[in-house]
């Protein structure tokens, strides 16, 4: 869970694990956010890596979040759908 900025030799390496780690989901959490900031941290790991559209979803009061990704790859015209449930 390295966070943005930790590593000095690539400064745009990161992901938004740690903030969010243990957050309350119902009071408030900015989704948007985090589906912004981990959109960029895949792209930014591996740039071969095009997210098309990235959604996350609390599934129910337990705090667990479904995230739905589609992506495609930077040479293929082919795109790929990855569906995740995380839960507590």
């Amino acid at each position: 869970m390295t966070n943005f900025s930790e590593r000095l030799m690539q400064p745009n390496f990161g992901s938004v694990g740690y903030e969010s780690l243990f957050r309350n989901m119902s009071n408030g959490f900015d989704l948007q956010r985090v589906e912004d900031r981990l959109s960029k941290s895949i792209e930014v790991s591996d740039n071969r890596i095009i997210v098309v559209d990235l959604k996350m979803t609390p599934a129910d009061k337990t705090g667990t979040v479904s995230i739905n990704m589609t992506f495609k790859l930077d040479n293929y015209s082919e795109f790929f759908d990855i569906s995740m449930l995380i839960e507590e």
